[in-house]
């Protein structure tokens, strides 16, 4: 093979690995509430994709009650394909504590946020 032959070869390896990495992103955000009253923990993670039940989805959310884990959660798809909806029950959350969570996307990236009882 010459050398302009293995440059060229080489050079298409990166533009579809690169491409593919273009195409993946991680969460735009991640809007979590607490309901004290309920106990209950609602999440909302936007993340636009153009097939829900396809390759591109949040695929794992972690919960941590003052640092450490409580809920860790793996997905084969996504709620819709402009978001994540989760929902957990937390009875043992007391005023003061933080919830941190966290959100993966199958392709690339992730995104936390710490949310603190009221």
């Amino acid at each position: 093979m010459s050398k302009k032959n293995f440059r060229v070869i080489v050079g298409a390896f990166f533009v579809v690995l690169l491409g593919s990495v273009a195409l993946a992103h991680p969460p735009s955000g991640i809007i979590a509430s607490f309901d004290p009253e309920t106990y209950l923990l609602e999440i909302r993670i936007p993340h636009s994709v153009a097939n829900a039940k396809g390759d591109h989805y949040v695929s794992e959310i972690r919960v941590y009650r003052n640092g450490t884990e409580i809920i860790t959660q793996y997905v084969q798809s996504q709620f819709s394909p402009q978001e994540q909806r989760v929902q957990y029950l937390i009875i043992d959350a007391a005023k003061g504590d933080t919830l941190t969570v966290y959100a993966r996307c199958s392709k690339f990236g992730e995104k936390k946020v710490d949310l603190t009882i009221e």
